[in-house]
């Protein structure tokens, strides 16, 4: 009985985990959308390196969240591997969510022209952009084509162009500020538990926000993201956050070897 009760308490986390790889590492298109040649906010430059990378995203969590969760459970005398599992599970809805909304939408990144690098000439004009002053044919200065086509982008490396096309919602805001919200409830909880501990959570937790809204600026100023992506990512993480960190709470609000009956 006891292998069934940890199958099914892990089941949701390893269906999570696959579908969560499965979008990563299977060649999935995004939804294709197209572009006006004259957006100017599609043309901004490309940084090749960014300020905060993905997988150092990555590192700096995993690192703050497993500090934090063991020095709080070894001062407390208490180890629980369900923290944990409560967090990762929330932490893979985040981006399945973000992941789902990246594909559907397609946004196109601030710098995808600049990727793209398109023959203006040949792709952004056709016999609707011009018209005739007598004998003379004269380009129309308010010509905007909406350009839709697979093959426009003189970019041969198609991992850029596929990425250029994930701008919404910003995986790095939804991330960061999941792991930020649920690490500051989380301390917020465990740092009752001990009066001299919760003099400095209110000083780690400001860290923890900070950290999160630095990372997420950092992906407008390297023209990644816009802001409404950045706005979206971290309301996502937030969302999911405190959703995990009241289901964690009222657990731990229910005394001990207390049996909820029932409702008849």
């Amino acid at each position: 009985m006891n292998v069934v009760k940890k199958i099914q308490e892990f089941l949701p986390l390893v269906l999570l985990l696959s579908l969560t790889l499965v979008i990563h590492f299977v060649n999935i298109k995004p939804f294709q959308r197209g572009f006006f040649c004259g957006d100017h906010t599609l043309k901004y430059p490309y940084i090749e390196n960014e300020t905060i990378p993905q997988h150092i995203c990555l590192v700096i969590w995993i690192l703050i969240s497993g500090l934090i969760i063991i020095t709080t459970q070894i001062l407390n005398k208490s180890t629980s591997i369900k923290d944990v599992q409560r967090m990762i599970t929330g932490l893979l809805c985040c981006i399945l969510l973000t992941d789902v909304a990246k594909y559907s939408v397609g946004r196109l990144r601030p710098h995808f022209l600049t990727l793209c690098n398109p023959d203006y000439n040949n792709v952004c004009f056709d016999e609707e952009a011009y018209y005739s002053d007598g004998d003379e044919e004269l380009l129309n200065e308010f010509y905007q084509k909406y350009v839709n086509g697979s093959e426009v982008c003189n970019n041969e490396n198609p991992h850029l162009l596929h990425e250029a096309r994930l701008s919404f919602m910003s995986g790095h805001a939804s991330f960061s500020f999941y792991c930020a919200t649920f690490l500051i409830m989380y301390v917020n909880i465990k740092s009752k538990q001990l009066d001299w501990m919760s003099k400095i959570a209110p000083c780690i937790q400001i860290l923890l926000f900070v950290l999160a809204t630095w990372i997420s600026f950092t992906r407008i100023s390297d023209y990644y993201h816009y802001p409404f992506d950045i706005v979206c990512g971290a309301l996502t993480g937030v969302g999911f956050a405190l959703y995990f960190s009241v289901t964690e709470k009222k657990l731990d609000e229910t005394p001990t070897g207390e049996t909820i009956q029932p409702m008849m």
